[in-house]
């Protein structure tokens, strides 16, 4: 979802978006290659860095991963009022603040 059919992203703000770290992400990165639903670039600014665009049938499992998203976020919020999921936001939100992702 962090991807576009439109718009080259670079690896590493990829890496930074899904939260992980560099040899995740190329591993991450190889396996959408060989399954063909991304292509990757050299990044002409960065000679050491590499550009990721999603292909036309990566394209397409994007939307039905969003389709699924929409889908999961409703189940999991049915039986919730509004205030009841911004304190558990809040809390997620504290969460991941106060328990920042350590890099090595």
């Amino acid at each position: 979802m962090a991807l576009s059919l439109e718009h080259d992203t670079p690896m590493a703000r990829l890496g930074e978006v899904l939260d992980l770290a560099a040899p995740a992400i190329s591993n991450l990165v190889d396996r959408a290659v060989q399954a063909r639903l991304i292509e990757r670039r050299p990044d002409p600014e960065d000679g050491r860095a590499w550009m990721i665009r999603l292909t036309r049938s990566g394209l397409a499992k994007q939307k039905e991963a969003i389709t699924g998203a929409r889908e999961l976020n409703a189940r999991l919020c049915n039986g919730f009022t509004d205030g009841e999921l911004e304190i558990v936001a809040r809390w997620l939100e504290a969460v991941r603040s106060n328990f920042p992702k350590e890099t090595a």
